[in-house]
Parts: structure tokens; C-alpha cells; sequence
């Protein structure tokens, strides 16, 4: 009996022993921290992928067509930017360069103009448009002065771009030297202009 006691004593604590689980190691993971410069950028800047007529959509690109006027005849270019500072209410700068014909008479016309305009949807790939804008423009031989045009069209979405038929009346304010009916009286006075144009939105 003493021996059977003796025995089972030399076994409880190898027991015991083998039960203790030892714990792992703790392991530390240093988290990475946000970048906090890289959050700012991220909430501060505008998407890119902005619809037309949105806020700060922006959109370039270039215009061709004819000027009809008593007895005028021409062809313009015009490049352009424009910026909508709200939503559908943009802002643009038009350039335009236009080459005037009239009997055996011709001059080119260089303008700039300034001008806000209002877009209303129509539907998500159609909108049509109106402004009114200001600025400066130069006539060859015959000076320079102020120039209004009144400018409407409908704009078409193509992908990332704008077809853009439009229509124009211009009214300049060179000063007049060569009479009531020279070139520069006609190209001043009821100035019609048709234009088609493509811009990128971006």
C-alpha cells in the first residue's frame, strides 16, 4: 500500500506540469497610422469625374463657322474655356479669330470675350444653353473697341466631350473711317454667326 501511495505521489506533479500551457509570446504590431496629409488632399480636391454642368466641371475646346451680315461674308475659329462656378451657371473666355470678305474688300477680326451663360438640362445627355457676354476686339485698318455678343445653342454629351451647335449676334464698336457703307460698318452692325464646336469635359 505504501508503495501504490508513493507512486501515485511521483505522479501528480508531472501532471500538473504537463497541464500548464505556457502562453505565447505577445507580439507587437506598430498600426499604420493614416496619412493625414493625404486625407486633406483627398477631401480637399474637386473629383475628376464631374458630370457637365456640375460644379467646378471645367471643359476646352474649339469652335468653326460662318458670319452672315448685309453684304459680309466669314469664317471664324474660336478656342475656349470655360469653368462652371456653380452648378449650371459657367464662365467662360472665348478667342476668336474671323476673316471678313466683303466685295473686293477684307480684314480680319480678333476678339476676346468674357462671357457667363446659364445650361439647363433637358435630359442626361442634352442640355441647351444661353449667355451673354463682353469684351475687346481689334479690326484690321480700322482700330479696335468694344464688343457684346449674345450666344445660345444646344450641347450635345459624347463621352467625355460636347457637340455644340450654336448661334451668335455680335455687335462691335469700332470707330468708323470709312463711311456707312465701308467693310467696317458692315462687319460692326448685325453681325450673325453659326458655329459648331467640340469641347473635352474635364
Amino acid at each position: 500500500m505504501r508503495l501504490l501511495l508513493a507512486l501515485l505521489g511521483s505522479l501528480v506533479p508531472a501532471v500538473a506540469l504537463a497541464d500548464e500551457v505556457t502562453p505565447p509570446a505577445p507580439t507587437s504590431v506598430a498600426a499604420a497610422a493614416p496619412d493625414a496629409d493625404a486625407t486633406v488632399v483627398a477631401h480637399t480636391l474637386p473629383p475628376t469625374d464631374r458630370a457637365y454642368g456640375e460644379k467646378w466641371s471645367r471643359e476646352a475646346g474649339v469652335s468653326a463657322g460662318l458670319m452672315a451680315a448685309p453684304g459680309v461674308y466669314a469664317a471664324t475659329i474660336s478656342p475656349q474655356f470655360g469653368w462652371f462656378i456653380a452648378d449650371h451657371l459657367e464662365i467662360s473666355t472665348i478667342v476668336s479669330l474671323t476673316r471678313l470678305f466683303a466685295g473686293m474688300e477684307s480684314a480680319t477680326v480678333a476678339t476676346a470675350i468674357l462671357e457667363p451663360s446659364y445650361h439647363y438640362q433637358i435630359d442626361h445627355k442634352t442640355q441647351m444653353f444661353a449667355g451673354m457676354g463682353f469684351g475687346y476686339a481689334y479690326l484690321s485698318d480700322q482700330g479696335h473697341g468694344a464688343t457684346y455678343a449674345v450666344r445660345g445653342g444646344i450641347q450635345f454629351v459624347v463621352g467625355r466631350g460636347i457637340l455644340a451647335p450654336t448661334i451668335s449676334y455680335e455687335l462691335r464698336t469700332q470707330e468708323e473711317k470709312l463711311g456707312a457703307h465701308s467693310l467696317a460698318y458692315l462687319a460692326t452692325h448685325n453681325a450673325l454667326r453659326l458655329n459648331f464646336g467640340y469641347t473635352s469635359i474635364f
